[in-house]
């Protein structure tokens, strides 16, 4: 089935997407800007234990603008305390659309695998940066979309935690690059991240440690 119209419609597209029995998509907080504030605990294979987590961000696009407002970076830092306090030092991923301008300034310096084709100039928000970098050491990837051509990942200023780029999966939408989706897999003692293509084949692998157990 098709979803309903307008795309555009944020709301419309998360009820839309909450319908699907494996959907784990949740409305966030209702005075944040956005729709899609939320964050996943995962669990343990054969475990009642939370040991990873997924948080999102709504960044806007569409027909919201381009934005991320002091509330959200607040609700996030709070919420990333809570969840320490409450689950410990598991392993987390950040995730939403639009790439901070930081991540530009991180390929500029290299070290990073993958490639830079479309110039990251939309969203800065230095703040939100620097406390990943600083209070936020759990959130080991933040992973973004939005420029088509970009599958970059590099280390941040701590070398223990990666912003990545993912790169054009679909057949809708702009790019002349090849089809690729990035994976990010959790491993007992490392997150690990990279593209497969559509061709299957795997390029741009890229691991960060940590201590835990699943």
């Amino acid at each position: 089935s098709q979803p309903p119209a307008p795309w555009g419609n944020r709301k419309i597209l998360m009820t839309y997407d909450m319908t699907f029995n494996q959907s784990y998509t949740s409305k966030g907080a209702p005075n944040l800007p956005g729709e899609s504030n939320y964050f996943i605990p995962i669990y343990g294979e054969n475990s009642d234990l939370v040991s990873a987590i997924i948080y999102n961000l709504d960044t806007g696009g569409g027909q919201i603008p381009v934005q991320m407002s002091d509330d959200q970076v607040k609700w996030l830092l709070a919420t990333y305390t809570d969840n320490t306090v409450m689950y410990g030092n598991v392993p987390s991923i950040l995730s939403f659309h639009i790439p901070l301008m930081d991540f530009q300034r991180l390929y500029n310096k290299g070290n990073c695998v993958g490639s830079l084709n479309n110039t990251i100039d939309e969203l800065d928000k230095p703040i939100l940066f620097k406390l990943i970098n600083t209070l936020m050491p759990n959130i080991k990837l933040l992973t973004t979309g939005h420029y088509h051509e970009n599958d970059f990942c590099c280390p941040g200023p701590t070398r223990s935690q990666l912003f990545c780029q993912g790169r054009h999966s679909g057949y809708g939408g702009y790019s002349t690059v090849a089809r690729g989706s990035r994976i990010i897999q959790f491993s007992a003692d490392k997150l690990e991240t990279w593209i497969r293509m559509e061709d299957k084949s795997v390029k741009d692998y890229i691991s960060v440690p940590y201590n835990t157990h699943f």
